[in-house]
C-alpha cells in the first residue's frame, strides 16, 4: 500500500466524502443516494465541535477509497466526564473493499483519538470480529421498549403537542440535563441542540400541559419507524401524550408495534405498564453492539477515581480510598484492599471495562472467574450497576 494516504478529509473534500457515505448507505440508489448526501454534506460541515474534520479517509492514489466518521463528545460517567472519539460510519468504495482500506482507517482513528487526549473510542460495531482486532471489547447493552401501536393510538391524550422551534430548545434541553443526566450519556452542549433543530431531517414534538409549560418531548426521524426516537418526558401525563401520539404514527406507519430506545431504569417504563402491554428489552452482543477501545487506561482511571471512590463512601461511610489497591498491569487491573488480602482479585481489560460501565456485574463474572466473596463485595461497591443510555441522534 505504498501508494495509501491516511489524513483528515480537508474541507473542499467533504462533498466527495458526503457522496461516499450516500452512495454506501442507499446502496448506490440514485434518488436516496441524493438525499442522504444533502443531508451528509450539510450536516458534517456545520457540525459544531473541535474535530479539525468530520473524517478520517484513506485516499490511494488520491482517490477517496474509504473513510470513517468521527464525532467528538464527552461522555457522562456520574461525577466524571470522559473525553471519547466516537466512530459513527465505516464505509469503502465498492471497488476497493476487502483490501484492508478500512482497517488502515480504523487504525489511524485510534492514534488520532490518542493525538487528542481521548480516554476511549466508541462505536456500534455490526461487524464484531473485525472491531474486536482492534481491541474493541462491548460495554453495555442496546435497550428497546415495544409496545402495540392500536392500543397506545386509542390512549386520552391529557397534554397538547405541537411542533417545536428553536425557543423551546432551552427547556428541551432542561429536561434531557434532569431526566438523563444521571445516567452513563453524551453530554449535550447547547449549541449541538442548535445544530441539531437546524440541519437534521429529524421531526420534533414538544408535550406542553395546560400551563403552558413544556413538560417532555418526542424527535425521530419523518419516515423512519425503528427505536431511533428520542422519548424524554416528565411526568404521567407527559407519558400517556407520548404513548398516544406514537401510536397513531407507527399506526399511520402501517406498523404494529411502537419501538422506542428507553433504557429501564426511566420513569416511561412503570408509568407504561399500568396503561398498555410492554416488552422492555436489553440486547446483548457477545462482540458487538456498543463497543469500546480504551486509548489511555492510566488517564481513564485518573479520571475516574474521585466518582468511584466518592460512589464508595456513599455506600460505605467507613471505606478508606487509602487501603485501596488499583494497579494496571501488561494483562489487565488488579483490585484490593490492603489490609484484606482475600478481597485481591485480577481483572482482564475487557472485563474491567464491563464491570466499569456496569454490563457485567462480579456476581456474574464470578461464574467464571475465581473470585472470592471479599472481592465480590469490593467490586460491588466500586461499581454498583449503571445505566447507559446514547440517544441515537448524538451518533449521527
Amino acid at each position: 500500500m505504498s501508494d495509501l494516504t491516511i489524513r483528515a478529509v480537508a474541507p473542499d473534500e467533504i462533498n466527495t466524502a458526503a457522496q461516499l457515505v450516500a452512495n454506501t448507505l442507499s446502496g448506490n440508489q440514485r434518488d436516496r443516494s441524493r438525499m442522504l448526501y444533502d443531508t451528509y454534506a450539510n450536516r458534517m460541515m456545520n457540525r459544531p465541535g473541535i474535530m479539525p474534520s468530520p473524517y478520517r479517509a484513506a485516499f490511494r492514489k488520491n482517490r477517496l477509497v474509504s473513510l470513517a466518521h468521527v464525532i467528538d463528545f464527552r461522555l457522562r460517567y456520574g461525577r466524571a466526564a470522559l473525553k471519547v472519539v466516537g466512530v459513527g460510519i465505516v464505509c469503502t468504495h465498492s471497488s476497493y473493499r476487502r483490501r484492508g482500506y478500512a482497517s488502515a482507517v480504523i487504525k489511524d482513528t485510534l492514534t488520532f483519538a490518542a493525538e487528542q487526549g481521548a480516554h476511549l473510542v466508541l462505536l456500534q460495531g455490526n461487524l464484531p470480529s473485525f472491531y474486536q482486532r482492534f481491541g474493541f471489547s462491548p460495554v453495555w447493552p442496546h435497550y428497546t421498549l415495544q409496545f402495540p401501536a392500536q392500543e397506545a393510538a386509542q390512549i386520552e391524550q391529557p397534554s397538547q403537542l405541537r411542533v417545536a422551534t428553536p425557543s423551546d430548545l432551552p427547556m428541551m434541553a432542561r429536561l434531557y440535563n434532569t431526566l438523563w443526566g444521571s445516567r452513563v450519556t453524551i453530554e449535550r452542549p447547547f449549541d449541538i441542540w442548535r445544530w441539531r433543530m437546524t440541519y437534521s431531517r429529524g421531526e420534533a414534538v414538544v408535550i406542553v400541559n395546560k400551563a403552558g409549560t413544556i413538560t417532555g418531548y418526542i424527535w425521530h426521524l419523518p419516515d423512519n419507524f425503528s427505536e431511533r426516537v428520542e422519548v424524554v418526558v416528565a411526568n404521567y401525563a407527559a407519558i400517556k401524550t407520548a404513548l398516544a401520539y406514537s401510536g397513531r404514527r407507527w399506526q399511520a406507519g402501517k406498523k404494529n408495534n411502537v419501538l422506542w430506545a428507553v433504557p429501564p431504569d426511566d420513569i416511561i417504563v412503570p408509568y407504561s405498564q399500568q396503561i398498555l402491554p410492554m416488552t422492555l428489552s436489553a440486547s446483548y452482543a457477545p462482540a458487538g453492539g456498543w463497543m469500546a477501545r480504551v486509548i489511555d487506561l492510566h488517564k481513564l482511571l485518573h479520571e475516574l477515581m474521585p466518582e468511584i471512590i466518592a460512589q464508595a463512601k456513599a455506600t460505605h461511610s467507613d471505606f478508606d480510598p487509602q487501603q485501596l489497591i488499583l494497579k494496571i498491569e501488561p494483562d489487565g487491573v488488579s483490585i484490593g484492599l490492603q489490609h484484606i488480602p482475600t478481597s485481591h482479585c485480577h481483572l482482564s481489560l475487557r472485563d474491567f471495562i464491563q464491570l466499569v460501565f456496569g454490563s457485567l456485574r462480579p456476581e456474574m463474572l464470578a461464574i467464571r472467574e475465581p473470585l472470592t466473596p471479599k472481592s465480590i463485595q469490593l467490586l460491588d461497591l466500586l461499581f454498583p450497576p449503571r445505566i447507559a443510555a446514547l440517544a441515537a441522534w448524538d451518533w449521527y
